[in-house]
């Protein structure tokens, strides 16, 4: 080849170029021979629809339907497909065929996944359909065991307030720790601030607990945690030991006596509800001490009873997080 000689590249082969993507058509009812427009989703899926149910379901395609052709938007078709207008949608089909099926006359399906109610909740209100909220409020509050914080952020966002307050309460199961889930993109500074608020109020109530004395007198509690009334007796009885037992260190007007392993139990599981306000924190096995009672106590019949006092202390507990009140989120 000589200098001044030119090099030609072969060009590519028709195997080589890339191809158009394939477009699918959607199942039942939305293959539809009567339909009048096409609405296609970003993963390449035609539904055959009707003008008039779109109208009825979102004020927005109403106004892009009674628009003049061309239409100026950003909805507007732009190729036509089986003789039909197709307009390009930015949903994927998962999302739009759930729209769509809830805006028809047919069964909607429930949905599970936190991400997939947050992509339909967030097309519904690109769309104007506000109703669907209402529709989508029960299958959101279902996710709350999954994803607390996820479904407490979706909520906010989207101004469920009832859904907002369920979740509230079900994030204080979890550890401040652990509180993380991928739907915090839509979590703002105030909800976030003011589900700390409420998990503060809730913390202060359940800790204030292990300091009362009032449900120590439940029938329920075991009889091992009681009154000294006077030197060497236990209410009616006379029974006193020094060895196995130690004055309350809180509330000493009342004299309450108990072995000391409870009255470290209850500092220790005070400290933590501050934080995990939560019944788990109270029956938590790794927190439930053991107590080897001397002869005298075991004579006396007076028993280990732990699994009934910390049952007693959970149920105390839950009862002290249940008045406090859970603030308007949205």
């Amino acid at each position: 080849m000589s200098e001044n000689a030119v090099a030609v590249l072969p060009l590519p082969s028709l195997s080589t170029q890339s191809a158009l993507p394939a477009i699918n058509d959607a199942a039942a009812p939305f293959d539809d021979e009567h339909a009048d427009i096409i609405l296609r989703s970003s993963d390449d899926v035609d539904f055959r629809v009707h003008k008039l149910i779109l109208r009825l379901a979102s004020p927005i395609f109403s106004d892009m339907f009674s628009l003049p052709s061309p239409v100026p938007t950003s909805l507007a078709a732009d190729e036509t497909r089986h003789g039909l207008p197709v307009v390009k949608l930015a949903e994927d089909a998962n999302t739009l065929d759930f729209i769509l099926r809830w805006s028809y006359p047919v069964a909607t399906p429930k949905v599970a996944e936190l991400r997939t109610i947050t992509l339909i909740l967030d097309a519904a209100r690109k769309y104007g359909i506000d109703a669907l909220y209402a529709s989508l409020a029960a299958d959101l509050s279902r996710a709350v065991d999954s994803d607390a914080l996820g479904v407490f952020a979706v909520a906010t966002s989207f101004g469920l307030e009832v859904v907002a307050a369920l979740a509230a309460v079900h994030s204080l199961a979890l550890p401040l720790e652990l509180l993380d889930s991928a739907e915090l993109s839509h979590l703002s500074i105030y909800s976030y601030n003011k589900l700390l608020q409420y998990r503060f109020a809730c913390g202060k109530s359940a800790s204030a607990v292990t300091k009362k004395r009032n449900w120590f007198g439940r029938t329920d509690c075991p009889q091992v945690v009681r009154v000294n009334r006077g030197a060497g007796s236990f209410g009616s009885s006379t029974f006193s030991c020094a060895q196995c037992y130690t004055r309350d260190p809180w509330d000493t007007a009342q004299n309450w006596q108990a072995p000391l392993q409870y009255w470290n139990y209850l500092t220790q599981v005070g400290d933590l509800l501050t934080h995990h306000p939560h019944t788990s924190v109270v029956l938590s096995a790794g927190l439930v001490p053991s107590w080897v009672a001397c002869a005298n106590c075991r004579t006396g019949d007076k028993s280990n009873g732990f699994d009934s006092f910390t049952r007693c202390l959970a149920e105390e507990v839950g009862a002290a997080v249940a008045q406090v009140p859970v603030p308007k989120f949205c």
